[in-house]
């Protein structure tokens, strides 16, 4: 036997014998027991005076604990008597004549009492601890772990009774405005909506249904389902519940609610789980803007691989996995490389070199673009103090919609210039059209005070959002970058090769510098030179340079002889 398992007998032990005293007559049965040896000890020892009597509070404090005061109480006046006249009775054949043993009696229903209220109080106060524990406040239906405890009672009892023709089938009720309904009538009211809705879930639900609200916005219904029941509870019972107005008091409030289902067999079920995925479920729902969604493990599998990858990127700056490449962009009117676009990279030491389509998405929903992007900047200028010399090319970073609605970017661009001591006008940052189009106008202004310092600023990837040149007009950039996608079919199709002439020379008409994206051949080079772009960048041009390649490239200069290999 292992030393835990000693050391946690007695507890087993005690488990048992209180689960065995649950029946009133096993109790009754050890309470008779307990005093018929209390006095056989007595008795064996010579009489009252024995010390033997102080046995009799065993049976007393049983009865305590099972009935209550007046149990222990009448319990231990019994048991006062049966060790005093009762023990004198069975040695001599006389009752006990001195009066000292009702003191002894009264003492022990008085101890029998005093107990039997101690525990009345003890488990009245772990009944109301167990229902905080176990219930939400705000609509007195089971919290997380009262559900969970629910459904772990509900499967151990249904496992052997139903076989394996049953699925323990969960569904997460979310509500998609809370954080609306919260900003308009307060947490208090946004419960009294969630109670109003709880009330209803529960009057409706068959009594086999466990329904808890497991989440500040969520409910969570569990039952166990026909595997082959074509008409699922989700389906069926809770859409018909799910109605878009409730009454609250005297308001018809708006609910919009979502439902996520996930189901496993009965025999295999993991309640906590299933939880999980019904609320995963439930979230992709929302994102989707359906009404139901069941769990997906392939696709919840990768959502978790981007959470894990997305929490490895603060140690990866810490530990140097993440560098720039740099890729160049050829001013068309003379041939020489006018500046350099910062890429990240990252070395992940499992999965290689990864791609920032792979981790940067991820990243940008998240306050740590910030520091990304800083990272990213101090990198990239330091870096390109060291190319000043090979004709000053301008350095671009790509900073994000998030960045743009923080005024630490304003700050931070301005400290670092000061720092280096690099040009303004040697800066370039770029934003994409769809990052313009997303952010608040309000926000513009931080553009406009880059701007002010002399950095020059750059909409890249138009094209592929929704951005007019009439909205461009309006803001503070210095730069527009044609997307790839937009001008690679453009040399063999005339008329989108006629739609990029106009908007090339509406944007020089707004004295915007236009640069081509994408350039992998002399044709649409020349195409591009032709319709009047200042720059180009493309694999035509250069790959991505490790920093240690560009003053060599820089140097050396470009040719369209090269660029074709020769």
């Amino acid at each position: 036997m292992r030393p835990s398992e000693v050391a946690g007998w007695p507890h087993v032990l005690l488990r048992k014998v209180l689960a065995f005293t649950d029946s009133v007559t096993a109790s009754l049965g050890l309470i008779l027991l307990g005093m018929v040896i209390a006095v056989v000890f007595v008795v064996r020892d010579g009489g009252t005076p024995s010390a033997y009597a102080h046995f009799m509070y065993a049976p007393t404090i049983l009865a305590a604990f099972r009935f209550r005061a007046v149990g222990g109480a009448v319990c231990g006046f019994l048991g006062g008597v049966l060790v005093g006249p009762g023990a004198a009775w069975l040695l001599t054949g006389m009752p006990y004549a001195e009066p000292s043993w009702m003191v002894r009696a009264a003492w022990i229903a008085i101890v029998g009492y005093t107990l039997g209220s101690l525990f009345m109080i003890s488990r009245a106060q772990s009944s109301l601890l167990d229902w905080h524990l176990h219930t939400d406040r705000a609509t007195a239906v089971p919290n997380l772990s009262g559900t969970l405890r629910l459904v772990l009672q509900l499967t151990q009892r249904l496992k052997h009774a139903l076989g394996r023709d049953r699925d323990l089938v969960v569904t997460a009720i979310k509500v998609a405005n809370y954080n609306d309904l919260v900003s308009t009538f307060g947490y208090r009211g946004a419960d009294s909506v969630m109670r109003a809705l709880s009330h209803r879930f529960s009057r409706s639900l068959s009594g086999q249904a466990i329904f808890g609200r497991t989440g500040t916005d969520e409910l969570m219904v569990v039952e166990a389902a026909e595997r082959d029941a074509a008409d699922t509870l989700p389906a069926g019972e809770l859409r018909r519940l799910i109605r878009p107005t409730l009454q609250v008091g005297q308001m018809h409030v708006y609910v919009d609610t979502v439902m996520g289902m996930a189901r496993s067999p009965l025999q295999q079920a993991d309640p906590e789980e299933l939880f999980v995925q019904a609320a995963a479920a439930a979230t992709r729902a929302l994102e989707r803007g359906a009404s139901i969604a069941v769990y997906d493990g392939k696709e919840e599998s990768g959502r978790r691989a981007d959470m894990h990858l997305l929490g490895e990127v603060p140690r990866a700056l810490r530990e140097g996995e993440m560098r720039l490449v740099y890729q160049p962009k050829l001013d068309l009117a003379t041939h020489a490389y006018a500046g350099l676009e910062a890429l990240i990279r990252w070395q992940h030491p499992q999965q290689g070199e990864m791609s920032p389509a792979r981790f940067i998405p991820l990243v940008e929903d998240t306050a740590m673009i910030e520091d990304l992007t800083r990272w990213v900047l101090r990198e990239a200028i330091n870096q390109s103090l060291g190319w000043r010399q090979l004709g000053d090319p301008a350095i671009a970073v790509n900073i994000s919609s998030r960045n743009l609605m923080s005024g630490a970017l304003l700050k931070h661009v301005e400290a670092l210039l000061r720092e280096t001591s690099l040009p303004p006008s040697s800066l370039e940052l770029e934003v994409t059209e769809t990052a313009l189009t997303d952010i608040d106008r309000s926000h513009l202004h931080l553009l406009q005070g880059l701007r002010e310092q002399g950095v020059r600023i750059a909409i890249d990837d138009f094209g592929t959002g929704y951005a007019s040149l009439a909205f461009i007009r309006k803001l503070p950039v210095d730069i527009l970058k044609l997307d790839r996608s937009f001008i690679q079919f453009a040399p063999r199709r005339p008329r989108e090769r006629q739609m990029l002439k106009r908007i090339v020379q509406i944007a020089k008409d707004l004295e915007l510098q236009v640069v081509g994206e994408g350039v992998e051949d002399r044709e649409t080079l020349a195409l591009l030179s032709a319709l009047g772009c200042d720059q180009v960048q493309g694999f035509y041009i250069s790959t991505p340079l490790e920093a240690a390649d560009v003053a060599p490239v820089l140097s050396r200069g470009w040719s369209v002889r090269a660029a074709d290999g020769g």
